[in-house]
């Protein structure tokens, strides 16, 4: 009987432990949901809990059409912070970095199955995107001229034009080329515009 009793012991404590693991593990390891179908919370989890350095080209593609669409207006980078740590700060700025190639590819592929007359109002809506995430760069702890969003985009660009061998290749490099030029155009018009109103005499 008190080996029983003592056998039974054994299997409660064991359960016991179990449980007490899976609890652990779920606390330090919060699952998260499909990132096609996660809300704004749900998106700031993966950014700060995740290193999607690891993870799925797909699933990085998926969290960044999620993100453009849920935080396609402006941003208020200020309050982001404020409820963040350190830690969760950089992990997030790390994130969004990685996510810059894969939503690239998926904006080339965007792109070309546009017809022509709709291109460059596409161009601008992307190029608009990188300009109101460009906040994030002041949640960073490193130098935002030498890691900053922009920044990581031309790289990210021109290692898709140095890219040989893929079937998408003259898909991808008529993309950036136009994203280029409408980018430089659009720096062009706005310094331009600076100047003479600076020319002008106000009224």
């Amino acid at each position: 009987m008190r080996n029983h009793r003592g056998i039974l012991t054994v299997l409660v404590s064991a359960a016991l432990l179990g449980a007490a693991v899976i609890t652990a593990a779920l606390w330090y390891y919060p699952w998260l949901p499909d990132p096609a179908r996660a809300n704004r919370r749900e998106l700031i989890r993966w950014l700060v809990t995740r290193n999607l350095e690891y993870s799925p080209t797909a699933t990085c593609e998926a969290l960044a059409r999620r993100l453009e669409e849920e935080f396609s207006g402006e941003i208020d980078w200020n309050a982001t912070a404020s409820v963040l740590t350190d830690r969760q700060r950089q992990r997030l700025c790390e994130n969004v970095g990685l996510l810059v190639g894969p939503w690239m590819r998926d904006k080339a592929r965007c792109y070309a199955a546009l017809p022509v007359g709709e291109r460059v109002n596409y161009l601008d809506r992307l190029i608009d995107t990188l300009q109101r995430w460009r906040g994030l760069d002041e949640l960073g702890t490193g130098d935002a001229s030498e890691s900053g969003l922009l920044v990581t985009a031309q790289r990210q660009l021109d290692a898709m034009q140095e890219e040989t061998g893929t079937g998408g290749q003259r898909q991808v490099n008529e993309f950036v080329q136009a994203l280029r030029a409408r980018w430089a155009l659009r720096e062009l018009s706005r310094r331009f515009e600076s100047a003479v109103g600076a020319w002008l005499p106000a009224p």
